[in-house]
């Protein structure tokens, strides 16, 4: 994609603006992948507030640190007049897209969106012993590792049969 160079860019207001996930990119005229960064990044702290999953916060470290350095590099290949496109962060080709792991992703968020609407209708609309409380509590906070264990042993399952294959 083609776009207008900035004329001149200015160090400080580029730093100022790279704290902020995607601006220091929009600053450098880079709109579309400073945009796709923006929305990763905001969208993954809305989901993560959303779905209250605070364990997978620590996720929008690695985000925000490859923002900034991302957008320093792009800063130095203008300022260095080497060709930059505006391109963006995930290259997905949607031809090549897999609908059926997508669908269960869906689902999934599906059920845990279910899932905290139960939870609000159990502890305030329910006389319920603080006992199944506290189970349904547990229960609903194990789901996410729960899944994360589950993916694992996918993975090594599959990881394994490759190993022996090749």
């Amino acid at each position: 994609m083609d776009y207008e160079r900035p004329q001149r860019i200015n160090s400080f207001l580029h730093f100022i603006f790279s704290l902020i996930p995607g601006a220091g990119h929009m600053y450098l005229g880079l709109t579309t992948r400073g945009l796709h960064i923006m929305v990763i990044f905001f969208g993954f702290i809305a989901l993560v507030s959303l779905l209250r999953i605070e364990e997978l916060a620590f996720l929008s470290i690695p985000i925000w640190f490859y923002n900034f350095f991302d957008s320093y590099n792009y800063k130095r290949a203008l300022q260095n007049d080497k060709p930059v496109e505006d391109k963006s962060v995930l290259n997905i080709d949607y031809s090549k897209l897999n609908y059926y792991n997508v669908g269960w992703g869906i689902i999934v968020f599906g059920i845990l969106l279910i899932l905290k609407r139960m939870d609000y209708w159990f502890f305030n609309y329910t006389d319920i012993s603080p006992v199944v409380i506290e189970w349904l509590r547990a229960f609903k906070s194990s789901i996410i590792p729960i899944g994360f264990i589950i993916i694992g042993f996918i993975m090594i399952k599959k990881g394994k049969k490759r190993l022996f294959t090749d």
